[in-house]
């Protein structure tokens, strides 16, 4: 499972992985027409990566997903918010999306191997959905217009 996790996490914070996918969402999802924005939110990855632990787990996920309050945020607790859940979003489109594709393509995994990943993805999908709440359908229709 950290495989998959470390996978995730290049995703969301890095632009030439992302920035498409996060640029549709946060303009579909910014209706109050406030300062979100792409290059704030990968600043705002950054800021959630420096406090992260090399070592990655379920609680290291859980740590980029849900606001906590350090005191020395840069950012406001609702622009923080706008950005984790734009981060649930793109996590979720990942994990239905590309990670399938990508762990069934891969030339280095062995069968078994190809199997364990994608049953691991379907649990941290199944986690972050009934942790969260946030309906496929939803993502899909964000990215789709």
């Amino acid at each position: 499972m950290p495989n998959n996790i470390n996978h995730i996490l290049a995703f969301i914070q890095r632009k030439s992985k992302s920035r498409h996918v996060i640029e549709k969402i946060i303009a579909r999802e910014n209706t109050n027409d406030e300062i979100y924005n792409s290059t704030r939110y990968y600043s705002y990855q950054s800021f959630i990566k420096n406090k992260l632990s090399i070592h990655v787990n379920i609680k290291t996920l859980l740590k980029v997903l849900e606001h906590e309050d350090s005191g020395f945020s840069i950012f406001s607790v609702e622009e923080e918010n706008f950005y984790n859940k734009v981060t649930r979003m793109v996590i979720l489109y990942y994990l239905r999306q590309i990670a399938p594709l990508v762990t069934l393509n891969s030339k280095k995994l062995r069968n078994t191997s190809k199997q364990d990943h994608l049953k691991s993805q379907r649990f941290l999908l199944n986690y972050i959905i009934k942790s969260f709440g946030k309906s496929q359908k939803s993502i899909d229709s964000t990215l789709e217009s």
